[in-house]
Protein backbone atom coordinates (compact mmCIF):
# COMPACT_ATOMS: atom_id res chain seq x y z
CA UNK A 1 0.00 0.00 0.00
CA UNK A 2 1.25 3.01 -1.18
CA UNK A 3 -1.15 5.48 0.36
CA UNK A 4 -1.80 5.62 4.28
CA UNK A 5 -5.01 5.43 6.10
CA UNK A 6 -5.60 8.09 8.43
CA UNK A 7 -8.03 7.28 11.58
CA UNK A 8 -9.64 10.47 12.81
CA UNK A 9 -11.60 10.79 16.27
CA UNK A 10 -11.84 6.82 17.05
CA UNK A 11 -14.37 5.89 19.84
CA UNK A 12 -12.38 4.70 23.01
CA UNK A 13 -13.61 2.73 26.10
CA UNK A 14 -11.62 2.37 29.27
CA UNK A 15 -10.95 -1.42 30.57
CA UNK A 16 -8.99 -2.41 33.71
CA UNK A 17 -8.32 -5.19 36.84
CA UNK A 18 -10.13 -3.46 39.27
CA UNK A 19 -8.39 -5.56 41.70
CA UNK A 20 -11.33 -6.51 43.81
CA UNK A 21 -10.58 -9.22 46.43
CA UNK A 22 -12.07 -12.59 45.88
CA UNK A 23 -13.76 -12.84 49.13
CA UNK A 24 -15.38 -9.19 48.63
CA UNK A 25 -16.26 -10.23 44.92
CA UNK A 26 -17.88 -13.66 46.50
CA UNK A 27 -19.85 -10.90 49.32
CA UNK A 28 -21.04 -9.17 46.05
CA UNK A 29 -22.08 -12.32 44.35
CA UNK A 30 -24.27 -13.40 47.64
CA UNK A 31 -25.90 -10.02 47.88
CA UNK A 32 -26.79 -10.35 44.23
CA UNK A 33 -28.02 -13.69 44.04
CA UNK A 34 -30.10 -12.77 47.32
CA UNK A 35 -31.40 -9.70 45.77
CA UNK A 36 -32.39 -11.84 42.31
CA UNK A 37 -34.09 -14.34 44.38
CA UNK A 38 -35.94 -11.66 46.70
CA UNK A 39 -37.47 -9.71 43.89
CA UNK A 40 -38.15 -12.82 41.05
CA UNK A 41 -41.78 -12.53 41.63
CA UNK A 42 -42.61 -11.57 38.58
CA UNK A 43 -40.13 -12.01 36.59
CA UNK A 44 -40.16 -15.06 34.35
CA UNK A 45 -36.86 -17.13 34.27
CA UNK A 46 -37.21 -18.73 30.98
CA UNK A 47 -37.54 -15.41 29.42
CA UNK A 48 -34.35 -14.18 27.12
CA UNK A 49 -33.67 -11.60 28.58
CA UNK A 50 -31.22 -11.36 31.23
CA UNK A 51 -32.73 -10.35 35.48
CA UNK A 52 -31.82 -6.20 35.61
CA UNK A 53 -32.32 -4.56 38.81
CA UNK A 54 -32.62 -1.26 37.19
CA UNK A 55 -36.17 -2.79 35.92
CA UNK A 56 -36.56 -5.72 37.81
CA UNK A 57 -35.12 -4.28 41.04
CA UNK A 58 -34.04 -0.75 42.22
CA UNK A 59 -30.83 1.39 40.33
CA UNK A 60 -29.24 2.28 43.73
CA UNK A 61 -27.65 -1.29 44.36
CA UNK A 62 -24.49 1.04 44.81
CA UNK A 63 -25.61 1.99 48.80
CA UNK A 64 -25.57 -1.54 50.01
CA UNK A 65 -22.56 -2.18 52.25
CA UNK A 66 -20.65 -5.27 50.01
CA UNK A 67 -20.30 -2.54 47.30
CA UNK A 68 -17.83 -0.42 49.19
CA UNK A 69 -14.62 -2.57 48.39
CA UNK A 70 -15.29 -1.97 44.60
CA UNK A 71 -16.54 1.55 45.34
CA UNK A 72 -13.29 2.42 47.10
CA UNK A 73 -11.46 1.88 43.56
CA UNK A 74 -13.30 3.56 41.44
CA UNK A 75 -12.12 7.08 41.81
CA UNK A 76 -8.99 5.66 40.68
CA UNK A 77 -10.07 4.67 37.34
CA UNK A 78 -12.00 7.20 36.83
CA UNK A 79 -9.16 9.59 37.10
CA UNK A 80 -7.05 7.45 34.63
CA UNK A 81 -9.70 7.34 32.23
CA UNK A 82 -10.14 11.37 31.89
CA UNK A 83 -6.80 11.43 32.15
CA UNK A 84 -6.00 9.27 29.24
CA UNK A 85 -8.78 11.11 27.16
CA UNK A 86 -6.97 14.65 28.09
CA UNK A 87 -9.39 15.65 30.68
CA UNK A 88 -8.54 18.16 33.31
CA UNK A 89 -9.83 16.14 36.20
CA UNK A 90 -9.38 19.32 38.69
CA UNK A 91 -12.43 20.93 36.65
CA UNK A 92 -15.20 18.12 37.47
CA UNK A 93 -17.41 16.18 39.97
CA UNK A 94 -18.31 12.93 39.03
CA UNK A 95 -21.46 11.31 40.86
CA UNK A 96 -22.86 7.70 40.49
CA UNK A 97 -26.51 8.31 39.69
CA UNK A 98 -27.45 5.36 39.30
CA UNK A 99 -26.52 1.54 39.86
CA UNK A 100 -27.72 -2.18 39.63
CA UNK A 101 -26.96 -5.83 38.84
CA UNK A 102 -27.14 -7.93 36.31
CA UNK A 103 -28.09 -11.67 36.41
CA UNK A 104 -27.75 -13.46 33.03
CA UNK A 105 -28.14 -17.48 32.45
CA UNK A 106 -28.12 -19.72 29.64
CA UNK A 107 -29.91 -18.25 26.35
CA UNK A 108 -30.76 -14.70 28.08
CA UNK A 109 -29.03 -11.77 26.70
CA UNK A 110 -29.31 -8.14 26.95
CA UNK A 111 -30.88 -6.12 24.19
CA UNK A 112 -28.97 -3.40 22.34
CA UNK A 113 -29.44 -0.19 24.27
CA UNK A 114 -27.90 3.22 25.19
CA UNK A 115 -28.09 5.44 28.68
CA UNK A 116 -29.03 8.83 27.58
CA UNK A 117 -29.40 10.12 31.19
CA UNK A 118 -26.36 9.91 31.98
CA UNK A 119 -22.86 10.54 30.69
CA UNK A 120 -20.29 7.68 31.56
CA UNK A 121 -21.62 3.98 31.91
CA UNK A 122 -19.61 1.61 33.14
CA UNK A 123 -19.51 -2.31 34.00
CA UNK A 124 -17.81 -4.51 36.63
CA UNK A 125 -17.72 -8.15 35.70
CA UNK A 126 -18.28 -10.16 39.26
CA UNK A 127 -18.53 -13.37 37.67
CA UNK A 128 -17.42 -14.02 34.17
CA UNK A 129 -17.92 -17.88 33.28
CA UNK A 130 -16.81 -19.40 30.03
CA UNK A 131 -19.30 -18.93 26.77
CA UNK A 132 -21.54 -16.73 28.76
CA UNK A 133 -22.16 -14.14 25.96
CA UNK A 134 -20.01 -10.94 24.51
CA UNK A 135 -20.32 -7.56 26.19
CA UNK A 136 -20.80 -5.56 22.23
CA UNK A 137 -20.30 -1.96 20.86
CA UNK A 138 -22.70 -1.18 17.84
CA UNK A 139 -22.42 1.52 15.71
CA UNK A 140 -25.22 2.86 13.38
CA UNK A 141 -23.26 5.21 11.55
CA UNK A 142 -19.62 3.80 10.29
CA UNK A 143 -17.80 7.58 9.66
CA UNK A 144 -16.18 5.79 6.90
CA UNK A 145 -19.19 3.65 5.18
CA UNK A 146 -18.94 5.37 1.87
CA UNK A 147 -22.15 3.21 0.41
CA UNK A 148 -24.78 3.18 2.67
CA UNK A 149 -25.62 -0.15 4.69
CA UNK A 150 -22.66 -1.52 2.91
CA UNK A 151 -20.99 -2.35 6.24
CA UNK A 152 -23.94 -3.14 8.39
CA UNK A 153 -25.01 -6.41 7.05
CA UNK A 154 -23.49 -9.72 7.03
CA UNK A 155 -25.31 -10.36 3.90
CA UNK A 156 -22.54 -8.22 1.77
CA UNK A 157 -19.58 -9.66 3.07
CA UNK A 158 -21.34 -13.46 2.20
CA UNK A 159 -21.63 -11.88 -1.56
CA UNK A 160 -18.35 -11.40 -1.68
CA UNK A 161 -18.38 -7.35 -1.72
CA UNK A 162 -16.39 -7.39 1.81
CA UNK A 163 -13.10 -9.08 2.59
CA UNK A 164 -12.43 -10.38 5.86
CA UNK A 165 -14.01 -8.53 9.25
CA UNK A 166 -11.99 -5.23 10.05
CA UNK A 167 -12.33 -3.59 13.29
CA UNK A 168 -11.49 -0.21 11.01
CA UNK A 169 -15.34 -0.73 9.12
CA UNK A 170 -17.31 -2.51 11.99
CA UNK A 171 -20.38 -2.02 13.04
CA UNK A 172 -20.39 -4.27 15.94
CA UNK A 173 -17.42 -4.78 18.01
CA UNK A 174 -17.67 -8.00 20.66
CA UNK A 175 -15.62 -7.90 23.63
CA UNK A 176 -14.58 -11.21 25.72
CA UNK A 177 -14.39 -9.67 29.89
CA UNK A 178 -13.02 -11.29 32.45
CA UNK A 179 -14.09 -11.58 36.24
CA UNK A 180 -12.64 -8.36 38.36
CA UNK A 181 -12.57 -6.18 34.68
CA UNK A 182 -14.28 -2.53 34.67
CA UNK A 183 -14.91 -0.81 31.50
CA UNK A 184 -16.04 2.49 31.28
CA UNK A 185 -17.51 4.34 28.13
CA UNK A 186 -19.74 7.09 26.85
CA UNK A 187 -23.10 6.41 28.17
CA UNK A 188 -24.44 7.75 24.54
CA UNK A 189 -22.62 4.24 22.91
CA UNK A 190 -25.06 1.57 22.07
CA UNK A 191 -24.44 -2.00 23.48
CA UNK A 192 -25.60 -4.97 24.22
CA UNK A 193 -24.94 -8.73 25.56
CA UNK A 194 -24.92 -11.79 22.97
CA UNK A 195 -26.88 -14.60 24.96
CA UNK A 196 -25.00 -17.16 27.33
CA UNK A 197 -24.31 -20.23 26.31
CA UNK A 198 -23.14 -21.79 30.03
CA UNK A 199 -25.27 -23.91 31.74
CA UNK A 200 -23.44 -24.17 34.78
CA UNK A 201 -23.33 -20.95 36.55
CA UNK A 202 -25.13 -17.72 35.75
CA UNK A 203 -22.97 -14.45 34.22
CA UNK A 204 -23.16 -11.64 37.13
CA UNK A 205 -22.23 -8.16 36.07
CA UNK A 206 -23.01 -4.79 37.95
CA UNK A 207 -23.79 -2.31 35.84
CA UNK A 208 -23.54 2.16 36.76
CA UNK A 209 -24.59 5.43 35.01
CA UNK A 210 -21.92 8.48 36.47
CA UNK A 211 -23.27 12.13 36.00
CA UNK A 212 -20.77 14.41 35.35
CA UNK A 213 -20.96 18.24 36.30
CA UNK A 214 -18.45 20.91 36.50
CA UNK A 215 -16.67 21.84 40.45
CA UNK A 216 -16.99 25.91 39.60
CA UNK A 217 -19.53 27.01 36.55
CA UNK A 218 -17.60 30.74 36.82
CA UNK A 219 -17.13 31.41 32.36
CA UNK A 220 -17.90 28.18 31.46
CA UNK A 221 -20.50 26.86 28.81
CA UNK A 222 -20.01 23.10 28.46
CA UNK A 223 -20.75 20.89 31.23
CA UNK A 224 -23.78 21.07 33.86
CA UNK A 225 -22.79 23.16 36.84
CA UNK A 226 -22.39 22.37 40.00
CA UNK A 227 -25.34 20.57 42.51
CA UNK A 228 -25.13 23.65 44.66
CA UNK A 229 -26.14 26.39 41.95
CA UNK A 230 -29.46 23.79 41.10
CA UNK A 231 -32.69 25.11 42.35
CA UNK A 232 -35.42 22.36 42.41
CA UNK A 233 -39.00 23.13 40.77
CA UNK A 234 -42.19 21.58 42.37
CA UNK A 235 -44.26 20.59 39.21
CA UNK A 236 -47.08 19.60 41.58
CA UNK A 237 -47.51 23.57 42.61
CA UNK A 238 -50.26 25.31 41.55
CA UNK A 239 -50.37 28.77 41.25
CA UNK A 240 -52.72 30.32 43.54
Amino acid sequence: MRGQLIGLNPMYFYKVGLGVSESNRQAIYSAICSLVDKEAEGFDPFTDTAWLGDIDSSGDFHTIPEMRPLLERLPFALGEYFKALGVNAEKFQAYISRCWPAYQTVGQKINLHRHMQSNISGVYYVDVPPESGEFAFYFYDVACEFIPGLFSSDAHAKKGLLNSWNLMRATEVPLVMETDQLILFPSKTLHRVHPSKNYDRPRISIAFDINVTLRSSDKQEAGMPPLDKWQGIDVLTNPS
